[in-house]
């Protein structure tokens, strides 16, 4: 059975809430089931629901449907009905962005949280600032390993070898492994951009 619309996880313990929605609340592999999955395995995006959830113990966090949305098209507009209420009491909720976007955070908001929590346990995470040079477009881009597979789509194995040096080039993007190459790059795009 799928129940679609607005949810919350409640700390018991000092009344914290977490704000979200989904089409598929409550099923098995649905957005609950999402969530106790990642914070069990201290995997969870938001860190702070993360630490509270660490803290506190799962037995202490309620979770509950706030408001059943039948039209499935209005689930964001009234979940960000609910984050306007919430940021006006950000002390009081878990949310780190106001944004109705679904069950999904950009991506850099995902890192920036990652980057503050010093206490990460999550080895699969490399919060390390790479720099790729595309040979073909001369593009330079910045960013850590997620970001630059998840913005040019590439294979996950496939940036990992790159880094390791497995891997001489992916897609025609090269990995700058000092500043001398990065100078040289930036060299190239500024000799490419005034012809």
């Amino acid at each position: 059975m799928k129940i679609s619309g607005i949810y919350k996880i409640i700390n018991r313990v000092n009344g914290k809430y977490y704000i979200g929605s989904s089409r598929d609340i409550i099923s098995f592999k649905g957005r609950w089931y999402h969530h106790k999955y990642l914070l069990r395995k201290n995997r969870h995006d938001n860190i702070l629901l993360q630490r509270a959830w660490n803290k506190n113990g799962e037995k202490n966090f309620d979770f509950i449907i706030e408001k059943e949305v039948i039209n499935t098209n209005d689930i964001l507009l009234v979940e960000q009905q609910y984050l306007d209420k919430a940021k006006k009491e950000q002390n009081k909720c878990y949310n780190l962005n106001f944004k109705a976007e679904g069950s999904c955070m950009r991506d850099n908001i995902k890192n920036k949280l990652r980057l503050i929590n010093t206490g990460c346990k999550n080895p699969a995470y490399d919060p390390t600032i790479y720099s790729f040079f595309n040979v073909k477009t001369k593009e330079i881009y910045k960013n850590t390993k997620y970001n630059f597979r998840k913005k040019y789509d590439i294979d996950k194995s496939n940036t990992g070898k790159l880094i390791s040096e497995k891997m001489n080039s992916v897609s025609k993007w090269i990995l700058f492994k000092n500043k001398k190459l990065y100078e040289i790059g930036k060299l190239r795009i500024a000799s490419h951009n005034s012809k």
